[in-house]
């Protein structure tokens, strides 16, 4: 066996023997800095292992193979090799774990951790963060020692791992895990040290975010973290301990390194330990930092998504905005702009706003003087030529393809139905493409009004608009009080609706409602007609739409029926009040041609939006006809199945191509990886650098709440804390909605509701846009205000300034 080496004689091994984690914590320590007692297992100890137990050749099977086999194979091969070492478990034991159990009992240590440190683990591209096992609070005997070291072996191949490894085309031929143990540290503090704040890269300052105790909630998100900014060049003197020391430390070990790092630390009340070293950037001349952000598309799509469902949108969502970007001349070529992380979508705003920053014309021309380069400045006047031309040649043309789109009724038709899914596919791309550029330019003349009515009519844009639309998305709850207000007069009919099964409803057994009033039961049969299309899970496929589990209609059915009243707000205005009657006639004319304008935008990505939904109906009827096919040929168990497998795979099926017959082991693996991502919480935000991603934690809120202040209007209420809606029945009339976004499924809530209050949204969001017609005060983007509001709070919500106050 190879020898168990002290971290502190680790320099002289390379990075390749013992991972980057090791590595670069041996290097902090004969740097003077201190860390917790430490051993490292390098690689070649579980190679070792591997070939005792007969397990090597299998394991190098699978490194080579992982990209070729389909994934019930290189499964396979994962389930042999984590057999074969538990079954090795006295070897390991007497082997390996007991010395490592006597060292750290002689040196006094009660619990210890052990952590992976791979080889390919911080390194280039790829980080594998969070890939590994970590097994903390270990006591020192060696059955315990070589179970945990099983655990963190076994993660090199298990299924979260391999999946990443194939999707990013990963090369693991060699790869290795040494492992880290190390002395666990009473901590009464701990977290993250950024030397540079990496959420706010143009300015220089240290970010600490801490915790009580130790930090495993901090760095899997299960916990807001407290955040400490201070500014660089700054000794952090006035800090109390262990922040000074902290603020002292992140300088010296940048200037050692030349760029910033990311250090992750424990305080026992008296000394400061450093527990792992990472650089936050490749070097000081460049920031590689990339923010990735649920913010622009955790309202449309705030749901894990499966296998089926990313397959065929992916390219859907990326493309619609390179296609405004490409419309505006901005970019020539494709920009990876959205991606999966632990199966939630995030939008790369970093290279977002990097492309849009050429159609900043001031910033730009500034920039350009201070250059003092005639030619510099000639080019940006044009390329500002230039990009006006496109701005406002696509604006022109946009228009005329969104009022052609939206009177087109297409048919769609193929030679089986997989050319038929293909044509509905096309379709949606379309429909995508104009809503995310009639989304862009919302946004622009909303803004643009809002700033001219601020300064020249004292007023808002969210006041201008309250009331003024008429979105095809708010009809559904509008039926719905309707419906609610003739129904409640009819006891029999409720007395039917309540007797429907609460759950797992089907639009069959509406049927029975005929034998209470047959009139009342056509209008809902009606309801499901028009609005059926609708769902709380709009994107995702595997979820149910309101024509194939009326449930959550009829439970909000029944809700305003039982409610005091059931009047409506108010009906939508036809047109926009004459607020500019009193302005100049120039910038009456200006009033004019941007209300105009944010009015035709917002209604019409709105409208789209809905046609999207329509199509997205359609598609989910196709693809469910064709699992009922698959099934009834016995080529898939359950229907369910093809929402876990990929488009291509699908295809392959349809065809009984013999490569298809892995394909039903791999979904039923990933629908349990599926499962397990449901189960944890999202991140809003990631920070991308090196390959690693983790989430950027913000600072908890201890004074004002303030947000965007979406639609007018001051109402004080009980907060009641929804995160789904499907679990909204003792949402109470009159109570302010909490909730972490909204999208159309959620409407009919809003009848019942005085106020709104999202974590994520703005102000051309669905639910800003249904809260001005429904004319609801509404107050979005504040981060973590679903715990940081507790259900049964009264609060005051100011939907004019953004401001919400808490009063018990």
């Amino acid at each position: 066996m190879s020898k168990i080496h002290p971290i502190a004689l680790a320099a002289g091994l390379k990075a390749g023997q013992i991972g980057r984690k090791a590595y670069n914590l041996a290097a902090l320590q004969n740097a003077g800095f201190r860390i917790p007692f430490s051993l490292v297992l390098p690689a070649s100890v579980l190679d070792d292992t591997l070939s005792y137990l007969g397990l090597l050749e299998i394991n190098k099977r699978l490194q080579t193979s992982v990209h070729r086999l389909p994934e019930d194979k290189t499964n396979a091969l994962s389930q042999e090799l984590t057999a074969g070492l538990n079954s090795g478990i006295t070897y390991i034991s007497r082997e390996i774990a007991r010395p490592i159990a006597d060292i750290f009992r002689s040196n006094s240590v009660e619990t210890m951790a052990l952590r992976s440190s791979g080889v390919l683990e911080d390194l280039g591209r790829h980080s594998f963060a969070g890939q590994y096992y970590s097994a903390l609070h270990i006591i020192p005997q060696a059955e315990n020692i070589a179970r945990a070291l099983i655990e963190v072996w076994t993660s090199l191949w298990g299924s979260v791992r391999l999946a990443y490894v194939r999707q990013e085309k990963i090369d693991i031929r060699g790869d290795g895990l040494a492992v880290l143990l190390q002395e666990m540290v009473p901590a009464r503090l701990a977290g993250v040290l950024f030397s540079q704040d990496p959420a706010q890269s143009s300015e220089r300052q240290i970010r600490i975010e801490y915790v009580e105790g130790t930090a495993e909630k901090l760095v899997e998100g299960e916990q807001v973290p407290r955040v400490l900014l201070i500014a660089q060049g700054a000794n952090g003197a006035e800090q109390p301990e262990p922040f000074s020391e902290l603020a002292r430390a992140a300088q010296v070990i940048e200037k050692k390194y030349g760029f910033p790092v990311d250090v992750e630390w424990a305080w026992d009340g008296d000394n400061l330990y450093f527990l792992q070293l990472r650089p936050v950037t490749a070097g000081a001349e460049v920031n590689p930092v990339t923010v990735w952000t649920r913010e622009n598309v955790g309202e449309v799509i705030p749901d894990v998504v499966t296998p089926l469902t990313w397959s065929l949108m992916s390219d859907q969502v990326n493309s619609s905005f390179v296609y405004v970007l490409k419309s505006l001349g901005l970019t020539s070529g494709d920009l990876n702009l959205v991606s999966l992380h632990e199966g939630y979508v995030f939008f790369n705003h970093t290279l977002f706003n990097e492309t849009l920053s050429k159609i900043y014309l001031r910033k730009n021309l500034q920039t350009a003087l201070r250059s003092r380069s005639v030619l510099r400045v000639v080019q940006v006047l044009l390329r500002s030529f230039k990009i006006v031309f496109h701005l406002l040649w696509t604006i022109f043309t946009l228009k005329r393809k969104i009022r052609f789109f939206s009177r087109t009724k297409e048919k769609f038709a193929g030679r089986n139905r997989i050319e038929l899914i293909g044509a509905v596919l096309n379709s949606e791309k379309h429909n995508m493409n104009l809503h995310v550029a009639g989304t862009f330019f919302a946004e622009i003349y909303y803004q643009l009004l809002d700033q001219f009515a601020r300064q020249e009519m004292q007023t808002t844009a969210a006041g201008l608009l309250s009331g003024t639309l008429s979105a095809e998305s708010a009809r559904p709850a509008y039926h719905l009080l309707k419906l609610a207000s003739e129904i409640k007069n009819n006891p029999a009919f409720v007395r039917a609706l309540r007797d429907l099964p609460a759950e797992n409803l089907r639009r069959s057994d509406l049927a029975v409602l005929k034998l209470a009033d047959a009139d009342l039961a056509g209008k809902l049969d009606q309801f499901f007609e028009q609005f059926g299309h609708n769902a709380l899970h709009e994107f995702e496929l595997y979820q149910p739409r309101w024509a194939e589990n009326p449930a959550y209609v009829i439970s909000n059915l029944l809700l305003l029926i039982a409610a005091p009243e059931t009047q409506g707000k108010a009906a939508p205005l036809s047109q926009q009040p004459g607020a500019e009657r009193n302005l100049p006639l120039l910038k009456r004319l200006v009033f004019r041609y941007l209300y105009r304008q944010t009015v035709f935008f917002s209604l019409h990505r709105e409208n789209l939006k809905q046609q999207f939904v329509h199509r997205h109906y359609r598609l989910k009827t196709e693809l469910t006809a064709l699992a009922k096919e698959l099934q009834s040929a016995g080529v898939i168990g359950e229907t369910s199945d093809i929402f876990f497998l990929h488009f291509s795979e699908l295809s392959t099926m349809v065809t009984k191509s013999p490569a298809s017959d892995g394909y039903i082991p791999a979904a039923r693996q990933r629908r349990l990886v599926y499962e397990a991502q449901c189960a944890k919480p999202a991140a809003l935000k990631i920070l991308e650098y090196q390959g690693s991603r983790q989430p950027v934690f913000r600072e908890e809120f201890t004074g004002e709440l303030r947000g965007i202040a979406c639609s007018p209007g001051i109402v004080t209420g009980l907060v009641r804390v929804i995160t789904d809606a499907e679990k909204a029945a003792d949402l109470q009339p009159g109570e302010i909605l909490v909730a972490p976004s909204t999208n159309p499924g959620w409407t009919p809530l809003f009848a019942r509701v005085a106020g709104v209050i999202t974590e994520v949204g703005g102000a051309l969001s669905h639910g800003a846009i249904i809260a001005r017609e429904y004319r609801l005060p509404m107050i979005t983007a504040i981060p973590q205000i679903t715990k940081i509001l507790k259900t049964g709070n009264r609060i005051r919500l100011d939907g004019y300034r953004g401001v919400i106050e808490i009063l018990e």
